[in-house]
């Protein structure tokens, strides 16, 4: 089984910089650009599931793909909230000098455990990773079930390092490893109950 992970295109609040997980923003003229890129990329990839985060952003970028793929564009997406990015609370739309102003006490106890010590008002790094490896891991019985040969996750860059991290054995200390681009695609190989890891950010055409 070939798993594809591909992040979402430029929003108008990475491209400033912002915290943010939970609202729901869409691409921008950039961000389609960059999710048409990837497609062209993978346009000869016949994707048997697509899956996406229950946010606007992943559905654009899983759309776009799809526009330039040489197969059927019938392809249904399956929304999974669990993929969702981490929430990050009253942090969510500002800057790290934005929220240490605002919420320095919180910031500082963030900074110094951030696996354990929630955004204010968000959700603690450590529930969010266990969320998304616990999905990952309910998708991928299913898959092996049906023998999936390709599969495209369109997610987000806290999630994609987390299914990556879990897939290499590694704990939330092990996601800062990994980086997403949001104009490229990675390729993991799923064979007799192991990964390996074929591709990162790659612009090549399959």
């Amino acid at each position: 089984m070939d798993i594809y992970l591909v992040r979402h295109g430029e929003t108008s609040l990475n491209a400033a910089g912002a915290y943010y997980g939970a609202m729901d923003v869409e691409l921008t003229p950039k961000g389609v650009v960059q999710a048409g890129e990837v497609g062209r990329y993978l346009r000869h990839i016949s994707f048997d599931k697509i899956y996406i985060s229950d946010k606007k952003r992943t559905r654009q970028t899983a759309w776009e793909i799809l526009k330039s793929n040489d197969f059927p564009k019938d392809k249904t997406l399956c929304s999974l909230p669990d993929l969702g990015e981490m929430n990050f609370g009253h942090w969510e739309g500002l800057n790290y000098v934005q929220v240490e102003k605002a919420f320095l006490k919180d910031y500082q106890a963030w900074c110094r455990d951030w696996i354990y010590v929630p955004p204010t008002g968000g959700e603690r790094f450590i529930d969010f990773f266990v969320r998304v490896r616990e999905c990952f891991d309910r998708l991928l019985e299913k898959l092996e079930k049906c023998c999936a040969r390709n599969i495209l996750i369109c997610g987000h860059n806290g999630t994609l390092r987390v299914i990556l991290a879990h897939m290499c054995g590694l704990g939330p200390e092990g996601t800062w490893h990994f980086n997403f681009a949001q104009d490229a695609y990675s390729l993991v190989r799923y064979q007799w109950g192991n990964f390996t890891l074929e591709k990162i950010n790659s612009k090549e055409v399959c």
